[in-house]
């Protein structure tokens, strides 16, 4: 574990890189110390049922618009940089069909663009997942201004929606555009993205990996390199090929979600808060 002077330091790092508000500090520590004060109370009545009762005098509303100022702080003390470039990614891969489509692209070559930016879109989503463990930013994530767990959650969650808008976006249009199956184009298009975060996001369950952003963006690059040569062999995404791509993809999302609750679950042991930067 850090000493105290190492962490007070790097409380003064988070606060000249994310600008913190003060005002909006002192606001967050009056609202818990409020929270506090109001839950003991009505423990001692109640006998440890004092955040029930609190919550339900409150009423439903103003529970919910809690949690929704809650999500809405923690949102600001994401990496704005890394969202960026993953937007810029996302617009670019779907402006590029476009382009592709005015200077006469064929079907096969619009395999290989698909295969290639979804296996890249992949890479970024983890690759700006990873900033999360990065920079010594865990060891923040149980003050009452970070939640490691929620905002790995958050991530997640934005980014997936996220590549999977473009992604949706790309079939539909290649799949209009150039008359192509949609079932076939959605299974090849999938099958790349969720194979490539599956072995991005394996690098984050080491503890020595997951604090430096070369190992995620190594793998990355395999992982296209591969997919690359892949779509340059049409026979092996051909129409009679779509079972085996099928069950890849099943396999690929139930790794995914073990990789996703192991995670979750090295958060909530701490083993991502000790993390030895040294």
């Amino acid at each position: 574990m850090k000493t105290e002077k190492k962490v007070k330091m790097i409380f003064q790092k988070a606060n000249e890189k994310m600008h913190i508000s003060e005002a909006e500090k002192s606001r967050t520590q009056e609202l818990l110390a409020g929270q506090m004060e109001d839950y003991f109370a009505a423990s001692e009545i109640s006998g440890n049922s004092g955040f029930r009762r609190s919550k339900s005098e409150s009423g439903f509303a103003a529970y919910f618009r809690q949690k929704i100022r809650i999500l809405c702080r923690q949102i600001r003390y994401m990496d704005k940089r890394a969202w960026t470039g993953d937007l810029m990614g996302n617009i670019c891969f779907a402006v590029i069909p476009v382009a592709l489509r005015y200077y006469g692209a064929g079907t096969e070559d619009m395999m290989v663009f698909l295969m290639l930016s979804s296996s890249l879109l992949g890479s970024l989503s983890i690759l700006v997942l990873s900033h999360l463990f990065s920079g010594e930013m865990g060891e923040l994530s149980c003050t009452c201004y970070f939640s490691a767990r929620q905002i790995a959650a958050q991530q997640m969650f934005g980014l997936g929606a996220v590549n999977l808008l473009t992604l949706g976006f790309l079939i539909g249009f290649i799949g209009g555009c150039w008359k192509a199956e949609f079932f076939r184009i959605g299974i090849c298009t999938l099958v790349p993205f969720i194979v490539t975060v599956c072995i991005c996001m394996g690098i984050l369950q080491f503890e020595g990996l997951r604090n430096r952003s070369y190992p995620v963006t190594a793998a990355g690059v395999i992982s296209c390199a591969a997919f690359l040569v892949i779509a340059s062999v049409p026979p092996l995404y051909c129409a009679s090929a779509i079972i085996v791509w099928g069950a890849v993809f099943a396999v690929g999302l139930a790794v995914l979600v073990l990789e996703i609750r192991h995670l979750f679950h090295t958060i909530d042991k701490g083993e991502i808060l000790c993390t030895d930067w040294n």
